[in-house]
């Protein structure tokens, strides 16, 4: 379900594809669904569900499953950003930042965040004049500029702390 999700927001982020958007969330949902029919409490599923039920327009089941979804993983990462995600686009801004700030609370990482607070001696790599790439591996990685080079060079792309 998570390719037909990422699909669907690659749709709608696209110039001449938005009309795709909602059969890949669709498609997305109906998957979801074939996965509860085996594990019906699953919090990550149904609150991936709750988001591609808010995002194809409808209002009364994406509420029931993000709060059933909530009641299962209450302290779930990617549960409470899919309840902060489904309430505002269903237009409950309040409901939507309290799952936030739920989230923030719970240490879900705010971008430049940790590099900023971390001092300098406890990182693994030096900081940059550029922020970081997206690095899920935990480890400092090299890879080749993106634009073509005549020396080749090779760049630092990611801190973590340890």
């Amino acid at each position: 379900h998570r390719v037909w999700g990422n699909l669907a927001v690659a749709y709608s982020r696209t110039p001449g594809q938005q009309s795709q958007t909602n059969d890949a969330y669709r498609r997305a949902a109906e998957l979801c669904n074939v996965i509860l029919k085996a594990n019906p409490n699953d919090a990550h599923t149904l609150s991936n569900l709750a988001s591609y039920e808010a995002f194809t327009g409808e209002r009364a089941d994406p509420l029931e499953k993000i709060q059933q979804a909530l009641a299962l993983a209450p302290k779930d990462s990617a549960v409470l950003y899919n309840a902060a995600e489904t309430y505002e686009y269903l237009g409950f801004r309040e409901q939507a930042l309290l799952w936030l700030g739920k989230l923030l609370d719970l240490g879900y990482p705010v971008p430049g965040d940790a590099e900023q607070k971390t001092p300098p001696s406890k990182r693994i790599c030096p900081p940059t004049p550029d922020p970081p790439r997206s690095c899920r591996s935990g480890k400092t990685s090299v890879v080749p500029p993106q634009e073509p080079t005549s020396v080749r060079r090779r760049e630092r792309v990611c801190c973590r702390i340890p």
